[in-house]
């Protein structure tokens, strides 16, 4: 495990797998109350800005295909909160809250499975002794 893989993006990872628990459990059990919709925004909310922040913190020496996969992460982190607030702000069907929690799973997939992505690239990225940060030259 490098030293670089970040902070942000392990947390991402970890919280990224406990919202998709949270999902899966939605869909098995056909059902999205209110509170826990409240907490999958509010935490899905927080992740993406600590993602940006990474990003704007580092962002000039990430390799451009890191740059790109969690550009996109933060659109579907943003998608999981849009969806997540629609249970919160309106008395959907249990039908439509059935797809809602649908979409949530499958982006949470998605989620998971670009942030593994960064992480296995920033594990095989040789860093710069002086800032810390991937080589852009071996990455």
């Amino acid at each position: 495990m490098g030293l670089y893989r970040g902070l942000p993006v392990s947390h991402a990872v970890s919280v990224a797998r406990a919202l998709l628990e949270l999902a899966n459990d939605a869909v098995t059990e056909d059902v999205l109350p209110k509170p826990m919709a409240a907490t999958i925004s509010a935490t899905a909310s927080d992740i993406a800005f600590r993602l940006e922040t990474f990003l704007t913190s580092r962002g000039t020496g990430l390799p451009p295909r890191l740059h790109q996969h969690l550009d996109g992460v933060l659109v579907d982190f943003d998608a999981i909160v849009q969806f997540a607030d629609l249970v919160v702000d309106h008395d959907l069907t249990p039908r439509n809250i059935g797809h809602v929690a649908a979409a949530l799973r499958y982006t949470l997939t998605r989620v998971l499975e670009r942030l593994r992505e960064v992480e296995r690239e920033l594990d095989g990225c040789a860093t710069d002794d002086r800032t810390g940060l991937p080589s852009t030259i071996t990455c």
